[in-house]
């Protein structure tokens, strides 16, 4: 990834929406899809490389994630929230241009906030005051591209946007295969 590279993929942008697992971070417990305490993830590849390379000065970032093992009591919000702090810390994300919404409920609450709806996208927009139109959501699933689409932000695979070659083409089939339109 170079800085012209991502200068013309943030040309019109404000805000970074992004996904954090699977997408910024992965967690290293066999078995667990999000980490429960500190220890438990590391960054995704080309993520500190890449954001190393964005203006921050300009360029706002938000975190839009499901969390639903804070509703079965395996991780406190505080530290839902602390540990996606540490990881945006890492990435090299300064604090001041951050933003974060949670959803804590269950996988099948009937919730405004869980992806794929998008209202963690509207109160991030809201809360950043950027307009749907400069903002870009980055994911690795279904859900992140369809609460991006409901939410009328654009979207890019976090393959393509942190340069990953790997699984690009099948990642798209298959995300492009399971939204609707």
């Amino acid at each position: 990834m170079n800085r012209t590279r991502i200068r013309e993929r943030l040309k019109d942008v404000e805000l970074l929406i992004c996904d954090v697992d699977g997408t910024l971070r992965k967690c290293t417990v066999k078995g667990q899809n999000t980490p429960h305490r500190p220890g438990e993830w590391e960054l995704m590849p080309h993520i500190r490389e890449t954001f190393l390379l964005i203006d921050w000065t300009r360029m706002q970032i938000a975190v839009a994630t499901n969390q639903p093992d804070v509703s079965e009591g395996k991780v406190s919000l505080r530290m839902a929230r602390a540990l996606i702090h540490d990881a945006l810390d890492e990435a090299g994300v300064p604090s001041g241009r951050r933003h974060l919404e949670i959803c804590p409920h269950p996988k099948d609450a009937d919730c405004v906030c869980a992806k794929p709806r998008p209202g963690m996208f509207v109160r991030l927009l809201d809360s950043a005051r950027v307009t749907p139109g400069r903002a870009l959501a980055i994911g690795n699933a279904a859900i992140d591209r369809r609460a991006a689409k409901r939410a009328d932000v654009r979207y890019m695979d976090m393959n393509e946007f942190f340069g990953q070659k790997k699984a690009i083409g099948a990642v798209k089939r298959i995300t492009e295969a399971v939204t609707p339109a």
